[in-house]
């Protein structure tokens, strides 16, 4: 792989990862009925991490790398999704 080969995969995988995170706002008022602003910058910023990394998955291992990032993040995520929704549930 060349030089400008790189950059244009890198590149491609950031573009991704932005779509990835966009397409996943909509899932913000699954969650919460309410969202405040920061949970939107936190939902994209989040996001953009996981499309990033699984675009690398994608290039090195292909399809199912990729889908073994994003179900590994959902894994890790859910435990602290689920103690913060029982926190606000307490209230």
């Amino acid at each position: 792989m060349s030089m400008g080969d790189g950059v244009s995969t890198l590149f491609a995988i950031s573009i991704s990862s932005v779509l990835f995170a966009v397409v996943h706002l909509p899932n913000i008022k699954l969650v919460v009925s309410q969202p405040k602003p920061l949970m939107y910058v936190y939902t994209i910023i989040s996001n953009i991490w996981v499309g990033f990394f699984a675009g690398v998955a994608f290039i090195q291992g292909g399809l199912l790398a990729a889908i073994f990032v994003h179900m590994l993040f959902h894994l890790i995520w859910w435990p602290i999704q689920n103690r913060e929704n029982v926190k606000l549930h307490s209230k």
